[in-house]
């Protein structure tokens, strides 16, 4: 596997995303796919394998990928901090975004000290929101998709909706948000957003 990014795909039950992600993952011949997902004893077939034993074992992943944050994630809280600021892995948060407040999931206060999205918890359900490039996306290599920055612009402007949230969504100063929403009276709600969390990069995926 030399040469092969290794990347840890961890959700806390089966969904869409959980199964598009792992289907995109399975067909990229850089990557060597580890899938865990916790379903509470649970047994099911095709679930995946059994999450990293130790700090050790964590770090020799290049990317970590969770899938629903908010719900919660199968790792001790204080490996996935340790692994993204000091390790200087790779973190990328894929659903709805967390709260600050108590009462997420399990593990939700980490996630919400590492996400670049956030709410403060007085949000309803997610609408369906079309999305455009920030400023800073459009020069921003994660959402690259055509050299061309204007056409690239337009590949963003033509997806459809997606489902997210929009009152009480932010970012931290200094997180550098590159797709968002449009939200009342002309503010951006961010979608997609990335920032360094020590030695390490986070990018959240805010949406369904």
């Amino acid at each position: 596997f030399k040469g092969r990014i290794r990347v840890l795909l961890a959700a806390p039950r089966p969904s869409f995303d959980l199964s598009f992600v792992r289907r995109e993952l399975e067909g990229d011949p850089n990557v060597e796919l580890d899938v865990v997902v916790d379903l509470s004893s649970r047994a099911a077939p095709g679930a995946g394998g059994d999450a990293p034993r130790s700090r050790q074992e964590l770090r020799e992943y290049d990317l970590v990928v969770l899938i629903e944050p908010a719900v919660g994630i199968p790792l001790p809280a204080d490996w996935l901090t340790e692994y993204v600021r000091t390790r200087g892995g790779g973190l990328l948060l894929v659903g709805l975004p967390v709260a600050r407040a108590a009462g997420g999931g399990a593990g939700s206060d980490v996630v919400s000290e590492l996400s670049p999205v956030v709410t403060d918890g007085s949000q309803g359900a997610p609408t369906e929101q079309r999305v455009a490039l920030t400023i800073a996306g459009e020069s921003s290599p994660v959402t690259r998709v055509v050299s061309d920055r204007a056409e690239n612009a337009e590949v963003w402007r033509g997806l459809p909706p997606v489902w997210a949230l929009s009152p009480g969504v932010s970012t931290l100063a200094g997180d550098a948000v590159v797709l968002a929403a449009a939200g009342a009276v002309g503010a951006q709600v961010p979608v997609v957003a990335s920032v360094r969390r020590g030695a390490g990069q986070v990018i959240s995926i805010a949406a369904e």
